[in-house]
């Protein structure tokens, strides 16, 4: 796809519904972005507005949805979780603020509207622009559910542990992490 001078905020990003093949920025303000969808056959796709920058997104299991975090000057520039959904003529609807501060790529859906999250316990200012400043908060586990926003801590592990690479077993009964710091992997029982 022809990008133009787009080129350098392209993110590469297969949705499962074989839709789009990646996304690229535009800024509009300081605190607001626009994401526009490239097409797998060269759709013109509405564009997604975004209140933040260091957009970060994840696919839902159909592709239908999308989870991103973002941060802005109204956050601390911490990031911020956010849905919406991605499909078609339905792109920008459904939009919601998550209230939960961390990025999209510490979770992981566990249902078509469910995820995961680590979030850390707490956040310095400016941490969406230098995640390392992260790096040695403690996570706790939460369950959201990307409509409505519910959210419910799951779970306090077991020592200071920095959770990425998050992964639900086939059976839904636990969940498997990678400590960002040790570089060990560890496990979570969720049933």
């Amino acid at each position: 796809a022809a990008l133009g001078d787009k080129d350098d905020t392209v993110y590469p990003s297969w949705s499962p519904n074989n839709q789009t093949v990646a996304m690229y920025t535009e800024g509009v303000s300081f605190d607001q972005q626009r994401v526009y969808f490239v097409g797998l056959n060269n759709e013109n796709f509405k564009a997604l507005t975004i209140e933040g920058r260091g957009f970060e997104p994840k696919w839902s299991p159909r592709g239908d949805q999308l989870l991103y975090s973002v941060y802005s000057s109204g956050s601390d520039l911490k990031p911020e979780l956010w849905a919406a959904d991605a499909q078609g003529e339905n792109i920008g609807t459904g939009r919601i603020k998550l209230n939960v501060q961390t990025w999209a790529d510490k979770c992981v859906f566990s249902a078509a509207t469910e995820v995961y999250c680590a979030v850390p316990q707490s956040l310095e200012e400016g941490a969406g622009l230098f995640p390392d400043l992260a790096k040695n908060s403690q996570d706790n586990l939460y369950k959201i559910n990307i409509q409505t926003g519910m959210k419910k801590l799951v779970a306090i592990p077991d020592g200071n542990f920095s959770m990425s690479d998050l992964i639900i077993s086939s059976n839904g009964y636990y969940l498997y992490f990678t400590d960002a710091n040790t570089g060990k992997i560890n496990k979570i029982k969720l049933k």
